[in-house]
C-alpha cells in the first residue's frame, strides 16, 4: 500500500458517501517501507478512521494478517503494487519457503524473477487473501502484465481457465506520479454473478482523460462512464465488449484490451474542394505579391 494508505481512505469515504454502514466496516493494510508505513498510519489518524489496521512487514515474506492459522480471507481486496518489479531476483526458493507459499501462490511463481516481472505474483496473493464467495479484487498494474508470455501467460491462462477475471480497463498514460506508461485495472471476483460467468468484459478508457501539462486525470464524467459500462456489462461500440473465454482461449490467453477493443478516434471531416480553392486563391496571391515586388526592385535598378 505504497500510496499512503490513500486507497483505504478513499474506499472508507466512498463506503460513507454511498449509505454504507461504516461502522460495520474494517479496513486492513501492510506495507514494507518504514517512511510509507509512518504516513500512512498518520494519514489513517488524521482522517479519524477507527477501524482500521495498518502493520509493517513484507508481503511475501511475513504476510500479517492470517486467521485460525492460515491466511487471513477479505471482501474486498484493492492495490497498486510496484509495477513489472524485478527485485526479487534469486529469491525464488526463499518465496517458495514463505508462510503460506502454497496456498498464495498455487499457479507458480515466475523464474527468474529478476528477468520477469512480479506483477502475476502479487496479484496471486491477493486473490489467495479473497473471500471464495464474496471475494473481490481490484488491482491496478502494469499494462505488460496481459500479454507477457512465459510462466506469466501460464499463471494468466490458468486464472482465465478459473474464471476469476471480470473486467479489464484500459486507462489513460500519464495517470501516475512514477510513469507515463498506461495502467490497466483489473477487477476479480471469485463467484461472478450467473450472466456474467465465462466472459470478461474489456473496457478501452485510453481515451477519456484531461490533459495535464505534466500528468492527465480522469475527470468525473470519465469515471461515471466506466463505472457505468462496468454495471451494465454489455459492449459499447468502441468503448467496451463483453468477450467469451473461448476467443481468449484462441489468442492463447493474450488479455491486452486493444486486441478486443478499439476506440473510435474522431477526426474531423476534410472538404477537398474548399482546401484546393484555398490553395489557389494563395497561389494567386503569392503571384501577384511576387510581381509587385519586381515593379519595385525595378524602379530602385535592382533587377
Amino acid at each position: 500500500m505504497w500510496d499512503w494508505g490513500g486507497m483505504l481512505i478513499t474506499a472508507y469515504y466512498h463506503i460513507k458517501e454511498n449509505g454504507g454502514d461504516i461502522k460495520k466496516a474494517k479496513f486492513y493494510g501492510q506495507e514494507v517501507n518504514d517512511m510509507t508505513y509512518v504516513i500512512a498510519r498518520v494519514n489513517i489518524v488524521v482522517h479519524d478512521i477507527k477501524n482500521a489496521d495498518i502493520r509493517h512487514g513484507d508481503t511475501f515474506f511475513e504476510p500479517k494478517f492470517t486467521e485460525g492459522g492460515r491466511l487471513k480471507k477479505f471482501d474486498v481486496v484493492l492495490a497498486n503494487p510496484p509495477w513489472n518489479d524485478k527485485n526479487l531476483k534469486g529469491l525464488e526458493e526463499e518465496i517458495k519457503k514463505a508462510p503460506f507459499s502454497a496456498e498464495r501462490f498455487p499457479f507458480g511463481i515466475p523464474p527468474p524473477l529478476g528477468g520477469t516481472s512480479a506483477d502475476w505474483l502479487w496479484i496471486q496473493h491477493m486473490l489467495a487473501s479473497a473471500r471464495d464467495d464474496t471475494g473481490r479484487v481490484g488491482v491496478v498494474i502494469d499494462n505488460g502484465a496481459l500479454f507477457r508470455g512465459g510462466k506469466e501467460r501460464d499463471i494468466r491462462a490458468e486464472i482465465v481457465e478459473k474464471d476469476w477475471i471480470e473486467t479489464i480497463i484500459a486507462l489513460p498514460e500519464k495517470l501516475f506520479y512514477n510513469t507515463g506508461a498506461p495502467g490497466v485495472l483489473i477487477i476479480f471476483r471469485k463467484n461472478k454473478p450467473e450472466e456474467r460467468k465465462g466472459k470478461i468484459l474489456f473496457i478501452n478508457a485510453s481515451q477519456d482523460y484531461e490533459e495535464g501539462k505534466r500528468q492527465n486525470k480522469l475527470r468525473t464524467q470519465d469515471i461515471d462512464k466506466i463505472v457505468n459500462a462496468y454495471n451494465d456489462f454489455k459492449d459499447i461500440e468502441g468503448y467496451a465488449r463483453v468477450v467469451n473465454l473461448e476467443e481468449v482461449r484462441n489468442n492463447d490467453y493474450n488479455l491486452n484490451v486493444t486486441l478486443y477493443v478499439t476506440p473510435i478516434i474522431e477526426r474531423d471531416e476534410v472538404d477537398i474542394r474548399h482546401v484546393w480553392n484555398k490553395l489557389e486563391a494563395l497561389e494567386e496571391e503569392r503571384s501577384s505579391l511576387k510581381a509587385k515586388i519586381e515593379e519595385y526592385l525595378k524602379e530602385l535598378r535592382v533587377i
